[in-house]
């Protein structure tokens, strides 16, 4: 069995969508491509270049370069050798170590790493750290990295805020960390963090705790919704008449009952969508209004999403 076999599948379940027949087909064409599945191979096997842009989205897959596609955990061989050649004077941070984390925002491998100040090191990807001891590094798979949180204050310093908070999202999302702890690393040891106001001003946009958003495509229409000047809540939850859990609605809109969904990948299969349909169902039976979009919505037509999601609010009651 092949590593990308091995990766894949340890990726379905803990997606939750061992029945999605279109997320089967993409992991089975990946194991038999062995790890590494190009548009060019997935469009024999009857996979779309769209099907491939979707399932990297959602975290099925990663980018690893221009039509060519991997599993979000599997190795790559160029940050091994990299990181032999640094012998093991530098670690592995800032976009580098977000791809490896495999966060959102980064969709090819730039080799980007942090070395003490007076490291002999130099290029446009190395950045020579004047407190590299103070730096959260971790040994990962053989290579020096960035820890999570540590890849993220870094980031800010070649990223903008919009990129951050993509990582942000994706890594909440996994269980790389939490919002808690983001803020705390935020708010100590300042000095050793360049790209820190960057990753304040990401933490500033989220309510504390807040659930963080279902998917990379949520994260950018939750971006396209602000610079309209809407302000959605991320994973509204609805609660019945009896206090109980009724479900989370993508976006909601307090004080209006309203609430946006996305269509994703995980939906396109018959039991996914009944179990949104009839979700759908019992929150509107308590009052609220609905629109659905889609990925192409969200990227190719964000006036229209935010016009739609107007209407709906200009018709929804108040909670």
């Amino acid at each position: 069995m092949t590593t990308g076999s091995v990766s894949s599948r340890t990726r379905l379940s803990l997606w939750c969508a061992v029945n999605t027949d279109t997320v089967a087909r993409v992991l089975a064409a990946l194991a038999e491509e062995n790890g590494l599945l190009t548009v060019t191979a997935a469009n024999r096997k009857g996979i779309g270049r769209k099907t491939l842009t979707r399932a990297a989205d959602e975290g099925v897959l990663r980018r690893a370069a221009r039509g060519k596609y991997i599993a979000p955990t599997a190795p790559t061989r160029a940050l091994l050798f990299r990181g032999a050649e640094m012998g093991g004077e530098g670690a592995l941070s800032h976009r580098g170590g977000a791809y490896y984390w495999g966060l959102d925002g980064v969709d090819q491998l730039i080799l980007e790493w942090s070395v003490p100040h007076n490291s002999r090191r130099t290029g446009p990807l190395v950045h020579r750290r004047r407190r590299f001891e103070d730096l959260d590094i971790v040994e990962r798979g053989g290579v020096m990295v960035t820890s999570v949180m540590q890849t993220l204050a870094d980031a800010g310093a070649v990223c903008d805020a919009d990129v951050v908070e993509r990582m942000v999202e994706s890594a909440l999302r996994k269980g790389l960390t939490t919002d808690e702890a983001l803020r705390a690393f935020v708010a100590s040891r300042v000095r050793s963090r360049h790209g820190t106001p960057t990753l304040r001003a990401v933490l500033d946009r989220r309510e504390p705790g807040e659930r963080p958003t279902g998917s990379d495509i949520e994260t950018i229409c939750l971006q396209v919704y602000r610079r309209a000047g809407l302000a959605p809540r991320r994973q509204w939850r609805v609660d019945g008449a009896d206090g109980e859990l009724v479900g989370f609605g993508d976006f909601g809109f307090p004080p209006k009952a309203f609430i946006s969904e996305l269509d994703g990948l995980a939906s396109h299969d018959l039991e996914n969508r009944q179990y949104d349909y009839d979700r759908q169902r019992r929150i509107e039976d308590l009052g609220y209004t609905f629109r659905r979009f889609t990925r192409e919505d969200v990227l190719w037509r964000p006036k229209y999403l935010c016009d739609a999601t107007r209407r709906g609010l200009v018709i929804a009651r108040y909670l």
